[in-house]
């Protein structure tokens, strides 16, 4: 899963620096950052890079050259005495191009932020691995050995009180997976409530933990959150959602339960969960 805007704006040291334009565009993706020192971008960025501008005289043009580059936004440095260097024209064309726009003051250390940002994005590369290992671990190894189980409890903070289940999400066009994905990282946030997801083949699959009091509040957002993601792809996207259990050993075959159920969705139902779809056959 890749770092988007919307996460950065997450960072401690980034949360001083305001969004001024471009909401609609925070998922895009973050790949690193730049500090613009030239009057142009010309060939010093490869697309995706968050890029940070101080005193540059032309900015809608750097913009302008930003959204070709496909950058994921655009951070700008206030003057040394903290006066804007935005208008109206700027805004608006970063509101038009859906191309998120910061605006941060002189006193902020630039080192402290693109540092943190840095080191975010290795993290989480970090973190995408170890979760690839902890799915491809709960939903196919034949055994769980109990040092494993100890190890994510550890990473995850699973304790007895946790029930958990699957949902799968499949969508026709597999260059979507990433970007389904981290919109619905944005729409999924609440404290009592937990999910991990992990892209496996044409597939997002999710693990939603919480204790038993919120579970079904749990499946409850996610639908509302797929509903969402719904009506922004063309392509159409279905989710299978599996059976509640209560613990890890178990999660497989609320997998399997999940992969049952997105088997029956169609264009018009998108959605179908197997504790609604088969518990009513009996």
């Amino acid at each position: 899963m890749y770092v988007n805007c919307y996460e950065i704006m997450k960072i401690p040291s980034f949360k001083n620096i305001q969004l001024v334009a471009g909401e609609s565009g925070l998922d895009r993706r973050v790949t690193w950052v730049y500090v613009l020192h030239t009057p142009s971008l010309e060939n010093w960025v490869h697309g995706g890079e968050l890029l940070f501008i101080i005193e540059n005289k032309n900015i809608l043009k750097v913009l302008e050259e930003a959204l070709l580059k496909q950058i994921s936004g655009v951070v700008i440095l206030k003057s040394e005495e903290n006066k804007s260097y935005l208008n109206d024209e700027i805004i608006n064309f970063a509101n038009k191009a859906n191309l998120p726009l910061f605006e941060m003051d002189y006193n902020i250390s630039l080192l402290d932020i693109t540092r943190d940002i840095s080191t975010y994005i290795i993290h989480k590369k970090e973190k995408v691995d170890y979760l690839s290992y902890f799915f491809y671990n709960i939903l196919f190894a034949e055994t769980l050995k109990e040092d494993e189980i100890d190890e994510f409890t550890l990473n995850y903070g699973f304790n007895n009180e946790h029930v958990y289940f699957i949902a799968t999400i499949h969508c026709e066009d597999n260059s979507n997976l990433d970007y389904i994905r981290a919109s619905l990282a944005m729409y999924l946030e609440d404290k009592n409530m937990h999910f991990l997801t992990s892209k496996l083949n044409s597939y997002i699959v999710i693990l939603a933990y919480s204790s038993s009091e919120y579970i079904n509040k749990s499946r409850k957002l996610l639908k509302s959150s797929f509903s969402i993601l719904t009506e922004k792809f063309s392509d159409f996207i279905y989710m299978g959602i599996g059976s509640i259990c209560s613990s890890l050993i178990d999660v497989r075959h609320s997998y399997l339960k999940s992969m049952r159920s997105i088997a029956l969705c169609t264009d018009e139902m998108r959605i179908i969960d197997y504790e609604e779809v088969f518990h009513a056959c009996f």
